[in-house]
């Protein structure tokens, strides 16, 4: 959260029961000290009206009105005051302080500097820079004044206040420049100072939310709890295991929340807790219970806040288009709002404008300097436009005694938010010391990437693949089209064609065949945590036979962080002539298994991918035969532009023979991700 900025009424005031005044004017006094300022400014008003040369009650009613909302008129008075009595501290303090309540803290700081010199000493001077420092974010300068103030009065409460929200505005600064060192340190001294305050337990666990110390968080709310802040808690309760993937009990503390308060709507605890209770509504995919929140309380809630949670709503549920209708109502209300402008960022990301996307994500990061969710999205964004080079070689085997080595490198030049240029050329050795055939293949391919339209992607690639056997090299010009399209939301779908040359094993390459294939890929994700990914290629070849393949996956996503995926398979593939002396070529082959992915994170940088697949494959009418197929993959991020990874697969699908197959694979990529753009994002946008 914001560290709000703390206007401290009476600091550097004067200590008004010690005034010499008459004693008609202790009823004012009493409405000062009792914080009625507009009642304050009325009686001051009415007795300068039979005195209006009364210093005391011109005084009083300059920080009256000053204190009630009126800063300039303020001004005004004490300047009036400070023109028949020139150099009088206590009137220059007030003058000071009336900048400060208008939140001049520019004009403020020279104007403290200069009392400084002249008094150097001084506890309301000293104190007065610190909070104007404060205020503009000087807080080491702003820590040690405050300390010096308090050595000439210790313990005085308004200079422990204020170095109090001084060391929370510099923690809440070093946590935003992640200086996680310095930000908990100060974290640290506030607790040892203030073990029974909730505004520093609460910051040290954003803190501890933000460093994703998870444990410590939920530690400092049980403290919060111990303190009379039960509803604050489970709040954050609920956010944090939200952040930990544990969403189920993320909706057991928000509703523990809600039901708290849902019968008091004066309480000002009513809508923070209604919010926290949709939000966890939200993460648990209760998408139409979550709607239904929103209609009921459509006309009662807070404008920022409903349309905050609409566009959240809309967001998990694939409407882009409404999401951003959503933001840009909340911006509307507030132009700087935070979850406005970074919220607004994400959904014009999702909805594949990602050039815009950028430009709001540095919109938010010049509003909110350091954030560090706007620095990781501005990041992220702007990654996808960064040049690429990749590089992945490896080692392929099967029980028919064929080994491969490979290696492929690739470039990625991203020439503008639509249009995209890409290199490719690979290199494999392929043989079986059985049969005693050898081949080295060499390929290239140039291709382009065209964005028609959010969503909507034409690619085409051409090139060629060259064989070189014993015997001499065949060169044979490759190539593939396709139009990668989303028909609703959740949908992805894509047609293609394209015509390559069969390189499994040496065996093939020794036939030359060529392939042509055409096809669609279509990808459906409910909002209920089911999704379904199918196939269909049919085929031709260039030895004159055809053949059609499908593939169709069912899936549920039960855990969504880690990643938890769990399905079944099923796959047809038949072929109009059949030649097993020559390559896998069934009249009718079918295929069905069950698999599991996971996908947890094993530390900042370092993810894992595990998959495993077991079940069985029936070819022509011959007995069905067990299968199985597993994938680990381990990627490694080194700084902000290196990735390595380090693969293996095994399958023993696909069989060539009744009396079975394995295949097998292991491989390293590297990649790395060129800093500087080949464009600028942002020209031409309005």
């Amino acid at each position: 959260m914001l560290v709000k900025r703390i206007f401290y009424a009476l600091l550097l005031g004067l200590p008004l029961a010690g005034l010499q005044a008459q004693p008609s004017m202790e009823a004012g006094f009493a409405l000062l000290e009792a914080g009625n300022y507009q009642s304050a400014a009325a009686f001051f008003d009415a007795y300068l009206q039979a005195d209006p040369a009364n210093r005391t009650a011109r005084l009083c009613l300059g920080r009256a009105v000053g204190l009630d909302g009126a800063p300039g008129r303020a001004r005004g008075i004490f300047s009036e005051l400070l023109e028949q009595y020139p150099g009088d501290l206590e009137l220059e303090l007030n003058y000071a302080e009336a900048l400060l309540w208008d939140g001049r803290y520019a004009e403020a700081k020279p104007y403290y500097q200069e009392l400084m010199t002249r008094y150097p000493k001084q506890f309301g001077v000293l104190l007065g820079l610190a909070n104007t420092l404060s205020n503009l974010k000087e807080y080491p300068r702003a820590d040690s004044l405050v300390t010096l103030a308090l050595g000439l009065q210790p313990g005085n409460p308004e200079a422990l206040t204020s170095q109090k929200y001084i060391r929370m505005g510099w923690a809440y600064q070093a946590m935003q420049g992640q200086q996680y060192a310095r930000a908990e340190a100060l974290l640290d001294t506030l607790r040892l100072a203030r073990p029974g305050d909730r505004d520093v337990h609460h910051l040290r666990a954003d803190y501890f939310l933000q460093t994703k110390a998870y444990g410590q968080a939920q530690a400092c709310y049980t403290t919060l709890e111990a303190l009379g802040d039960t509803l604050l808690a489970w709040r954050g309760r609920a956010l944090a295991w939200h952040l930990q993937g544990r969403p189920a009990k993320a909706l057991e503390w928000a509703r523990k929340g809600w039901e708290q308060v849902q019968e008091r709507p004066a309480d000002t605890q009513y809508w923070p807790a209604w919010e926290r209770y949709v939000q966890a509504l939200i993460w648990n995919r209760r998408y139409g219970k979550a709607r239904i929140e929103l209609r009921r309380q459509k006309a009662v809630a807070p404008s920022g806040t409903h349309a905050a949670l609409s566009a959240t709503l809309e967001m998990y549920t694939g409407q882009f288009r409404k999401s951003l209708n959503a933001y840009d109502r909340l911006l509307h209300a507030d132009s700087s709002s935070f979850d406005g402008l970074l919220g607004r960022a994400n959904a014009l990301f999702a909805a594949d404008r990602p050039v815009e996307a950028l430009a709001a994500g540095w919109r938010a990061s010049r509003i909110f300097t350091g954030q560090q969710d706007v620095q990781q999205f501005v990041e992220k964004v702007r990654n996808g436009f960064s040049p690429e080079v990749s590089n992945t070689s490896g080692v392929s085997f099967d029980n028919g005694k064929n080994q491969a080595y490979f290696s492929t490198f690739q470039v990625r030049l991203p020439l503008s938010g639509r249009w995209e240029a890409g290199l490719q050329f690979g290199q494999r050795l392929t043989e079986n010391r059985v049969a005693g055939i050898r081949a080295e293949t060499q390929s290239a391919q140039a291709s382009i990437r065209l964005k028609m339209m959010p969503h909507t992607v034409l690619q085409a690639s051409l090139g060629g693949f060259k064989t070189l056997l014993s015997e001499g090299g065949v060169f044979r010009p490759e190539g593939r089209l396709g139009l990668q399209f989303q028909p609703f939301p959740r949908q992805n779908a894509e047609v293609f064609y394209q015509r390559k040359v069969q390189d499994f094993n040496a065996q093939l390459l020794a036939q030359n065949l060529l392939m042509e294939q055409m096809g669609g890929n279509y990808h459906l994700k409910t909002t209920f945590g089911l999704g379904f990914f199918g196939q269909w290629i049919h085929q031709r070849q260039s030895d004159k036979n055809t053949g059609d393949a499908v593939f169709a996956s069912l899936y549920a996503e039960p855990l969504t962080k880690p990643v938890l995926k769990l399905g079944v398979n099923g796959q047809y593939l038949g072929f109009a002539q059949q030649r097993p002396e020559q390559y896998f070529s069934p009249g009718r082959y079918v295929a069905w298994d069950g698999f599991a992915e996971y996908r947890p994170d094993l530390g900042e940088k370092t993810r894992l991918m595990a998959m495993a697949a077991l079940g069985a494959q029936r070819i022509e009418a011959l007995p069905a035969q067990g299968t199985f197929r597993a994938r680990l993959e381990f990627t490694r991020l080194w700084g902000k532009r290196w990735e390595t990874a380090l693969y293996g697969q095994y399958s023993s699908q696909a069989s060539s023979n009744a009396a079975g197959f394995e295949f097998g694979e292991a491989g390293f990529r590297i990649r790395y991700r060129v800093a500087k753009l080949l464009f600028n994002p942002e020209k031409g946008l309005k």
